[in-house]
């Protein structure tokens, strides 16, 4: 999946997995400071919390901040693309097109096992938030999965700032729900210039 999604999104640039999986604790970490001024999450020090940390709580942000009012989601929104599973639960679902289920052993964060789930199938299994996250992405482009349209927003983000895909459909990047969740964010990022 890691090299589909390279593969698709920038051929000729053999370090974009490595670049994206290094800024991808500052931007969740973003996220979250944008959370925590929309009142969708407590102030909190990041400090010391690991870039998986950082991902669970920007993963469950996300499509909180980034999503369509007009349409219903088939799960709490902020459980829409990581879901932290109890030790008997199952990865098995039918209710969102793609997330990841994350079991975590023994309290601690570093002992994990993300499932990446798609169509209500888990198609691999990784040790980090981080590699799910590329894996999931990665998954959605080699399978042309929609999003589900509760989310639409969310993912154009993803696939549009955080990846800098070139060939996100104009239509979605236009989309009412996208524009204004995005404003909102560059306003909030451009506070601190």
């Amino acid at each position: 999946m890691f090299d589909e999604l390279r593969r698709y999104v920038a051929p000729d640039d053999k370090d974009f997995l490595r670049r994206l999986k290094e800024k991808l604790p500052q931007e969740a970490e973003a996220l979250i400071h944008l959370g925590i001024d929309k009142a969708l999450h407590k102030s909190t020090n990041m400090e010391d919390w690991v870039p998986g940390k950082k991902l669970r709580k920007a993963l469950q942000l996300l499509p909180q901040m980034f999503h369509d009012p007009k349409s219903k989601a088939p799960a709490p929104l902020r459980d829409m693309l990581l879901v932290m599973l109890k030790e008997t639960d199952s990865v098995e679902e039918e209710e969102r097109t793609a997330f990841l289920a994350v079991k975590q052993r023994e309290d601690h964060i570093s002992n994990l096992r993300v499932y990446v789930v798609v169509n209500g199938k888990a198609l691999t299994t990784c040790r980090s938030l981080v590699d799910g996250f590329v894996c999931l992405v990665g998954a959605l482009y080699c399978f042309s999965q929609p999003h589900p349209s509760s989310i639409a927003p969310a993912m154009v983000f993803i696939e549009h700032h955080i990846l800098k895909d070139a060939k996100v459909n104009k239509k979605d990047r236009e989309s009412a729900a996208f524009k204004k969740a995005y404003d909102d964010y560059k306003k909030f990022m451009s506070r601190d210039e």
